[in-house]
């Protein structure tokens, strides 16, 4: 994983059963497909939090094509007052909890030091659906990551388990650029809008072009990836909800955490990979993908 920064890991029989039992007996697809069209439902479009300006990238901003169902935040899951949605999260839960059971098999190495986070425990995780009603929905996401800038060496791990076939555009190595930005741009406490953009097109300046290869998973296999590795939701099919649960492992930035504390998510596009800080040279040195 460390040379290309994502590794993916088959199913047991215990997890296939698991993902089998929920969606046949439970539908568990179909009801996140009906909670998704109703008015007050606790399914989110995802990218909401974007507020980016500049060039170079845009967010996914129809907030269409997917949604997510919050499982918890802090390690703590969250409280509806629906009971089909807390059906749904109990299901989902299940899955998690399983799923940090095949992680630890794998002696991954899960850490939290998030306020209200535990040993071993995913300390902010979802579950996420494509809502494509038509081809004109049919986008890929902007390339983004997981977690906010920062020139520390903490453990940020994303985890994906694909409860039916899913595809994801990633981009080999982008972490290692990634991380070799922060450290290009030093300590991000002092980090300042108006005195990185020099930087940023320094180092973009001697960046080649990056482009994107299709991973396919199949209902069950974990996908793990580093938390700074550039990646992107393909464009999806009409009808197919697709649905993935998504794990946050390890330690987390304070800055995420605060943001965190607001119900905002942790993801961010290439323009905006800190909050003080507009890379749009950086983002246009990633090819977005071609919708077909």
């Amino acid at each position: 994983m460390e040379t290309f920064g994502y590794c993916i890991h088959k199913p047991d029989e215990e997890s296939v059963h698991l993902i089998q039992e929920l969606e046949s007996s439970g539908q568990l697809s179909a009801r996140l497909i009906k909670e998704c069209g109703a008015s007050s439902s606790a399914i989110e479009p995802i990218f909401q939090d974007f507020k980016i300006q500049g060039t170079g990238i845009e967010p996914d901003a129809r907030m269409k094509e997917r949604r997510a169902l919050p499982l918890s935040r802090g390690g703590v899951p969250l409280k509806y007052g629906k009971s089909s949605v807390k059906t749904l999260q109990k299901d989902c839960l299940r899955l998690k909890k399983d799923t940090m059971r095949r992680l630890k098999s794998l002696k991954w190495p899960l850490q939290s030091k998030r306020l209200g986070g535990c040993l071993g425990i995913s300390d902010h995780d979802s579950v996420l659906i494509d809502v494509v009603q038509n081809e004109s929905q049919r986008w890929a996401q902007p390339p983004h990551i997981d977690y906010a800038l920062s020139s520390t060496k903490e453990l940020l791990n994303v985890a994906i388990l694909a409860l039916a076939d899913f595809s994801l555009y990633i981009y080999p190595r982008s972490h290692l650029l990634v991380r070799s930005l922060a450290q290009f741009l030093g300590d991000e406490k002092q980090f300042e809008h108006t005195s990185n953009m020099d930087a940023d097109k320094l180092f973009a300046s001697n960046m080649g072009m990056q482009y994107p290869i299709r991973v396919n998973l199949r209902a069950g296999e974990l996908l793990i990836f580093d938390g700074y590795l550039v990646h992107a939701g393909t464009e999806g099919l009409v009808g197919e909800a697709r649905p993935r649960l998504h794990l946050y492992l390890q330690e987390c930035h304070p800055t995420v955490l605060a943001k965190d504390a607001e119900g905002f998510t942790t993801t961010y596009p290439l323009n905006r990979i800190h909050p003080n800080i507009e890379s749009s040279l950086f983002a246009a040195k990633f090819a977005r993908v071609v919708i077909f």
